[in-house]
């Protein structure tokens, strides 16, 4: 998620229905001329596309080409494709560039991803406001070393993770 990937010159519909390809069950001749079972599968992805669009608010978008979306809106269809292909674990750096009110909703579809979904969030991300907001365990990783884990609270107030981020007080 650091690079938005994206077929920008595809619909969002499109874009979320590529992310179902694994669950698309025409054949290559059935695809080539359009058969019964092409018909089929089509309904079934759109439905399914709206669906998912629909829970993230983006229904009304499903025309529109991907590119001309704004930012914020773009890292969402990402998220939302990823869903289609029923992953069992997501984000990477998923706030990587979003203004703060993009990042309060962010936050809100993270949860509503685990709630909704059932997916487990392992989040490797910078934005301590998002982490500290939405996350139920934490560990710290300091040169690729785990110096701490716990809660959000246990995390914050940990000397040796405020020593390692702020640096070391200085003696009077």
């Amino acid at each position: 998620f650091q690079n938005i990937r994206l077929f920008n010159n595809l619909t969002v519909e499109d874009n979320v229905k590529l992310g179902l390809h694994n669950h698309i069950g025409y054949g290559f001749w059935s695809g080539i001329f359009r058969l019964p079972g092409y018909w089929k599968e089509e309904k079934v992805a759109h439905e399914r596309a709206m669906e998912l669009l629909s829970i993230f608010d983006m229904g009304y978008l499903a025309k529109y080409k991907a590119g001309s979306l704004p930012y914020g809106a773009q890292r969402k269809l990402e998220i939302v494709r990823a869903l289609a292909t029923t992953p069992s674990l997501l984000l990477d750096e998923p706030a990587a560039g979003m203004n703060p009110s993009e990042t309060a909703e962010l936050m809100e579809n993270i949860v509503k991803i685990r709630d909704t979904f059932g997916i487990a969030i392992l989040l490797i991300e910078h934005d301590m406001s998002l982490v500290m907001g939405i996350c139920e365990g934490i560990a710290v990783l300091n040169f690729g070393q785990i110096i701490a884990k716990g809660t959000p609270d246990e995390i914050k107030n940990d000397p040796v993770v405020i020593e390692a981020y702020l640096g070391k007080k200085k003696e009077a």
